[in-house]
């Protein structure tokens, strides 16, 4: 809602966006109905979720974001590096676009039944993934672990490979 934002409008493609506020924890939706939202850049602290569902986030610019992230039934498109250093669910959609990295104190969680497609410039891992849902997962681009990071897959669902994994961290297989 505009309203909550402190121009009075809800941000814009051109916009620098940070979400921090100092009071409490807040909720940032971004929901079906609404389509694509965009910033020029986002920065968030830690105590902020960022919910996308049914919709789509573009960031254009490098970003940092902190929140706790989830997308369900969504996309996020990054026209240059962002790095997620909080938690980030994605349930189901797509991930497009620069190079997204999952920074050293992040996590991504991959679960649920839906599909979920990687494209673009792919997926850099400094911090742990935890691949639990039942849904495909199509990897059409590259997926890097680095050097201290991890990733644990725990289900049996298909896995379309189109791209490349590269494993210079931990890759463990559990039982799904």
């Amino acid at each position: 809602v505009g309203s909550n934002w402190d121009t009075g409008f809800a941000p814009g493609s051109g916009d620098d966006v940070t979400i921090d506020r100092p009071a409490g924890s807040f909720k940032v939706t971004i929901r079906d109905g609404f389509g694509t939202q965009g910033a020029k850049t986002l920065t968030t602290s830690s105590d902020e979720t960022i919910d996308i569902a049914g919709a789509g986030l573009y960031i254009d610019q490098a970003s940092s974001v902190n929140a706790n992230v989830s997308l369900t039934n969504a996309f996020f498109q990054a026209g240059s590096p962002v790095t997620f250093a909080g938690p980030f669910t994605w349930n189901s959609g797509l991930i497009t676009g620069a190079a997204t990295t999952i920074g050293a104190t992040g996590s991504l969680t991959i679960a649920g039944t839906g599909g979920k497609t990687l494209n673009g410039n792919g997926l850099s891992i400094l911090g742990t993934v935890h691949h639990t849902g039942t849904g495909q997962f199509d990897a059409n681009s590259r997926i890097t672990v680095n050097v201290g990071g991890g990733y644990q897959l725990e289900t049996d669902a298909t896995i379309g490979a189109g791209g490349r994994f590269v494993n210079s961290g931990a890759l463990r297989k559990m039982p799904g």
